[in-house]
């Protein structure tokens, strides 16, 4: 990914801030890690089944899951207002 400095530091920041929030690393994926035609910076958290069913209710899905849908929104919201970068953030 081709962000410069400092969105590349930046990202690597919230990534800590997601990681001490949830417990677990997250992970940067997709197109921005392989080409210089991406849309979004895709940033995903990945919890261990039981703990997300704690967190946000079992087959929670964030188009339909206010708990979900607002930390989905405020994740990518401050991402994006520390990188600079278009945050996708599930």
């Amino acid at each position: 990914m081709s962000t410069g400095m400092p969105a590349g530091i930046w990202l690597t920041k919230f990534g800590v801030i997601v990681a001490d929030y949830f417990g677990h690393e997250c992970y940067h994926v997709g197109s921005s890690l392989r080409t210089k035609d991406w849309r979004d910076v895709d940033v995903r958290c990945i919890l261990p089944d039981d703990e997300f069913d704690a967190r946000f209710g079992k087959g929670a899905a964030s188009e339909t899951n206010p708990r979900l849908a607002a930390i989905t929104l405020a994740f990518a919201a401050l991402g994006k207002h520390m990188t600079g970068l278009p945050i996708d953030f599930q």
